[in-house]
């Protein structure tokens, strides 16, 4: 948990850093308002991991009585994600979240204010990208002058004349990676229990 930001905009609530010890009412209400996600399974990765070079921040938005009534991940500038209670949208508290991110983001950074990025951030295999069956999650970006420059429907990848999937770059790793002690083999269902 950290110090409070300032949320005039919406009155009776308080946003500040989201805290590891918030994990559960904060995976309940990603449960409660990203239907079309998982996110409740690998919420404690996606609230407060990092993304290769960038640490994970994550913002709650809070009502004057404690509760939990929205959530705000990112890394570096992007917007992992960004979830209200169902029963409190409409009322300023996506856009404070997001107000709050773009402030933190644009003051830690070097040079010109970066371009926000939503869902789409490297590593994600959750959503990659905002489903669009979330129509009013879209809405509510455009609303806010963000504009979609790109479509990520699922995360696959070919594998057809792919340079990177050959037998030869896959003999090279498997190398790799025994030099430094690890079997690589295909998994097994004896091996599902562990996975």
């Amino acid at each position: 948990a950290g110090e409070p930001l300032d949320c005039a905009a919406v009155p009776g609530l308080r946003l500040r850093a989201l805290g590891p010890a918030e994990l559960a009412p904060a995976a309940a209400l990603l449960g409660a308002a990203l239907v079309w996600d998982r996110v409740e399974v690998v919420a404690a990765e996606k609230l407060f991991g990092g993304n290769g070079r960038r640490s994970g921040q994550a913002l709650g938005a809070f009502t004057d009585a404690g509760e939990l009534v929205g959530v705000l991940a990112y890394a570096g500038r992007f917007i992992k994600l960004l979830a209200v209670r169902p029963d409190a949208q409409r009322r300023g508290i996506g856009t404070a979240l997001l107000a709050a991110a773009r402030a933190r983001i644009h003051a830690g950074a070097a040079g010109p204010p970066p371009r926000l990025r939503i869902g789409d951030h490297p590593g994600n295999y959750l959503s990659p990208g905002v489903d669009e069956r979330y129509q009013a999650g879209h809405a509510f970006f455009r609303a806010r002058g963000l504009a979609e420059v790109a479509r990520c429907l699922n995360l696959r990848a070919p594998v057809r004349d792919n340079p990177l999937c050959t037998k030869e770059r896959a003999q090279r790793l498997h190398a790799a990676a025994a030099a430094h002690g690890y079997t690589l083999q295909r998994a097994r269902a004896e091996d599902v229990a562990g996975l």
